[in-house]
């Protein structure tokens, strides 16, 4: 059964399976939920306080969850939320897993940060992560919203715009 959901949410990252293909289940939408939580706080805790980590996650959750269910309540397609928030979670989860090692080693000595190629690789390898991360949100809201590319990539660009903005709007990067 797990390496079932594996392979459905390795399919989903490599774009090859839609949200509509994860199964409508709440314990399993609750499980990704969480989840993708705990990775991302895991991911988080190599750069911020606990307690900063903590909301900055508990905000970037919220956001996804209300972003989610704006659009499908909208689009009148709110009956595919559960598997469309199964979809996200499980696809964002699998990618901060492939993006610890590279956060792991950018925060590591700062003294070197900017000289090491291996940091200076990770740094790229993060970077192509999070245009990736990107893509696949828009392959989920392509599938989720049953609409074209071009609209799906401007719903998926307002959003990741507007949560970096409201996140560093109420608890700003410290100087």
């Amino acid at each position: 059964m797990l390496t079932a959901y594996l392979r459905l949410y390795f399919n989903l990252l490599l774009l090859r399976a839609g949200p509509q293909d994860i199964p409508y289940s709440r314990s399993l939408t609750w499980l990704t939920l969480m989840l993708a939580f705990l990775v991302s706080l895991t991911g988080g805790a190599l750069i911020y306080s606990p307690s900063r980590n903590l909301v900055l996650n508990l905000l970037d959750m919220a956001l996804l969850l209300l972003f989610l269910d704006l659009i499908l309540r909208v689009t009148g397609k709110h009956s595919r939320f559960m598997q469309t928030v199964a979809a996200v979670c499980g696809a964002e989860t699998l990618l901060q897993l492939l993006g610890l090692p590279s956060y792991w080693l950018i925060t590591g000595d700062r003294q070197e940060a900017y000289t090491d190629p291996a940091v200076m690789l990770a740094l790229w390898y993060s970077l192509l992560l999070l245009v990736y991360s990107i893509l696949v949100l828009t392959h989920i809201v392509r599938h989720a919203l049953s609409t074209n590319i071009l609209n799906a990539v401007l719903v998926t660009l307002a959003y990741s715009i507007a949560s970096v903005m409201l996140i560093d709007a109420v608890v700003p990067a410290k100087n």
